[in-house]
């Protein structure tokens, strides 16, 4: 007889455009067909466009579609959902997740929560969110965490035990995302790329800033900057490139499902973030043989090994970024040599399959535990 697939339901804020939610997309398409089913469940919403990345016709796709605010009464919807899937594992992601376990109260299924990072200092020390965290801490049966941060975090600040939590990085797709060979003689000029969210806590206005100056001090430079992503700092940052007049030399790309095609086409990768977790932007350029300058902060330093695989600058140093950003201008070899590493360092490290193996194993691990809370 054919065992039961291990029913995972994933709990989330929104579905749409970003690192957590890319993740989940790779877990999904390459967890084992038939050993596994998904489904996914949204708290608000989800992009239409963004669910086309799932490749497998068997996911079921629910938004309880909450308004902002404390309101709490989401969750008997949820509860109601979730004994009609009678999930084996409820798998929740990030801190806006958490408090979603609730609603299995007095289920027989295993609770994993997944911390993904913080978008400030001030966000991994928030008083109401740390407070959630430790109160439903007896809910949770596993945690998993991306980073030694995270890690950190979770042991000393929230004194969850240790046999009870898990770090399992992003992985990359180093098929599809890989070098590729041209003939085709190098450009003497230069496109520098960043790819995130348009928000403050990306820090791209740091970037512009560096570039412009740059293109002053040095105008034979020949520099390109584009910028991947949407989100809410767009007219802010479209209004520092027109003040800067800059416009010849920096393109919105907007949000974009080729990012492989456009790493491709770049000669060096920038995350100038003031905060940030295990970035797949990181990870898809160093498999692409980018050399990566990123700003030395959470779980950046854990990808980049300044000066082998790339550079790290300490946040918000606009002269330290224009020094990194000028090593790798005035020095194509470096970049080379920094690019090979990277790559190198991606499949060795960060590959997809390592993830899914990880992932895999922890799944059936847990998948027949007695759990009822």
């Amino acid at each position: 007889m054919t065992e039961k697939p291990i029913h995972v339901v994933h709990i989330l804020y929104r579905f749409a455009t970003g690192g957590l939610e890319n993740g989940l997309v790779n877990l999904i398409n390459q967890l084992t067909f038939g050993q596994f089913r998904h489904s996914i469940i949204c708290i608000t919403d989800y992009d239409d466009e963004f669910t086309q990345r799932i490749q497998r016709d068997d996911v079921k796709l629910i938004t309880l579609n909450k308004k902002s605010g404390s309101n709490f009464g989401y969750l008997l919807t949820l509860r109601a959902h979730l004994k009609s899937l009678s999930p084996t594992i409820i798998h929740s992601r990030g801190i806006a997740a958490l408090e979603a376990q609730l609603a299995s109260l007095g289920m027989s299924v295993v609770r994993i929560h997944g911390e993904h990072g913080w978008d400030s200092e001030s966000a991994k020390h928030n008083v109401k969110h740390n407070f959630l965290r430790r109160l439903l801490k007896p809910l949770i049966h596993q945690y998993v965490v991306l980073s030694a941060e995270g890690e950190e975090f979770i042991l000393q600040h929230i004194k969850v035990s240790a046999g009870i939590v898990e770090r399992i990085c992003n992985g990359v797709d180093t098929e599809k995302f890989t070098p590729v060979q041209t003939s085709t003689p190098a450009s003497s000029n230069i496109t520098i790329t960043t790819v995130g969210r348009l928000a403050a806590v990306k820090n791209q206005q740091l970037l512009i800033s560096a570039v412009a100056q740059l293109i002053a001090e040095q105008p034979t430079l020949g520099l390109s900057l584009q910028l991947v992503g949407e989100g809410e700092c767009f007219d802010v940052l479209q209004q520092q490139v027109t003040e800067l007049a800059l416009q010849a030399h920096c393109d919105f790309l907007g949000d974009r499902s080729d990012i492989a095609s456009i790493l491709l086409s770049t000669d060096i990768f920038v995350l100038p973030s003031s905060a940030e977790g295990i970035s797949n932007t990181i990870l898809e350029a160093m498999a692409c043989g980018v050399p990566v300058i990123a700003s030395k902060v959470g779980g950046n330093v854990e990808l980049v090994k300044h000066g082998q695989t790339g550079l790290l600058f300490p946040s918000n140093n606009i002269d330290d970024l224009k020094s990194c950003l000028l090593s790798y201008i005035q020095d194509p070899p470096l970049r080379e040599a920094h690019g090979k590493q990277a790559r190198k360092r991606a499949v060795n490290q960060f590959s997809l399959s390592k993830m899914i193996n990880q992932y895999q194993a922890l799944y059936l691990s847990l998948a027949n535990i007695n759990t009822r809370v």
